[in-house]
């Protein structure tokens, strides 16, 4: 059988599984993170659980959207639900670039920018779908919120899209449940058994096994469930897990050092420490495993991305600065 190709790691001479002490000067830390465009955010007292509301201004009801985000994996689980929204585009990665460089927190911002039809949409409608059932959740309601902001630095700076893919496709499982289930549960344990293709049929068998209380409003209808893993799929394949037209295979990920170092900061600041970070369910979204993933680590390290400590079965991360935007700008200026 075959295997999948193990995600290149491009791990330098020495970010070897023998290293097991680095150390890098940290940097002195900067202020705090631009205060969110959300009228108010709490962090509770599990780190790993964020609470955030917003006003919405996407369609102009004014209802409070309230959303509760956890690092995914062992806690709040039951808090989590899946959603029919993939049916309406999959990843739309070019339209999602375009909205992070005209976004802003204004409260017009949504009807400004479906007024001008800056996404070239058919129907006002559509653009609005855009907003609201991609946007929103992803950039805007994300874990940190507002994670556009330092997303604009990266386009500005003219990062790559191959440097820029990874954080659409984690804001994107991270917003959608249901693909960060699939491709950690069902697509993490045929990475390396050799079953490579993947099909309409398996996230049907997926759905029907998974727990009553993913579906708030009861299971969803054949026809609806078939439009939701056609788009899921659809969205696999544009962030490059899967590959394929009409028949999707499981692809080869490519995770710049760059990128997987301002994924470690985001998942630090929503509750992993330590020993967490490497051991982090989110890592297996890129098809990681734990070593991978410290070697990752000790390369970011090594191109003075951040700090990495390992003595035995401890480990500490450290960063020049645990805002987000500083962080960004410090990549762009030593990634150019």
């Amino acid at each position: 059988s075959r295997s999948l190709p193990r995600p290149p790691h491009r791990a330098g001479a020495g970010a070897r599984e023998g290293i097991r002490r680095i150390h890098l000067d940290r940097r002195r830390r900067g202020p705090r993170s631009r205060r969110s465009c959300l009228p108010f955010s709490v962090r509770s007292r599990r780190a790993s659980h964020y609470f955030s509301a917003s006003a919405a201004n996407i369609d102009g009801s004014g209802m409070i959207l309230v959303r509760m985000a956890s690092g995914w994996g062992e806690e709040g689980e039951e808090k989590r639900v899946y959603t029919t929204r993939l049916q309406k585009g999959g990843a739309l990665i070019d339209d999602m670039r375009r909205l992070i460089l005209e976004w802003d927190c204004r409260a017009d911002a949504s009807k400004r920018i479906v007024a001008s039809n800056l996404l070239s949409s058919p129907t006002r409608a559509r653009s609005h779908d855009v907003l609201i059932r991609a946007f929103n959740p992803r950039f805007v309601r994300s874990t940190p919120p507002d994670i556009w902001h330092p997303l604009a630095i990266f386009e500005r700076a003219g990062w790559s899209r191959e440097q820029l893919l990874p954080f659409h496709y984690y804001l994107a499982a991270a917003a959608e449940p249901l693909m960060w289930d699939f491709v950690v549960d069902e697509l993490g344990h045929r990475a390396g058994t050799g079953r490579l293709e993947v099909s309409v049929a398996d996230i049907h068998r997926f759905l029907e096994d998974a727990p009553l209380g993913r579906f708030p409003s009861g299971r969803w209808t054949p026809t609806v469930s078939t439009k939701v893993a056609r788009g899921l799929l659809v969205a696999l394949r544009d962030f490059g897990v899967l590959s394929g037209a009409s028949k999707k295979r499981l692809s080869t990920l490519f995770l710049p050092v760059e990128s997987f170092a301002f994924l470690v900061l985001i998942r630090h600041l929503v509750g992993r420490r330590g020993r967490g970070l490497v051991t982090d369910h989110c890592w297996k979204l890129f098809f990681l495993s734990e070593l991978a993933v410290e070697r990752f680590l000790a390369e970011a390290h090594q191109r003075k991305l951040l700090g990495f400590h390992a003595a035995g079965s401890l480990f500490r991360v450290e960063f020049p600065t645990e805002n987000l935007e500083e962080y960004a700008n410090a990549l762009v200026e030593r990634t150019n």
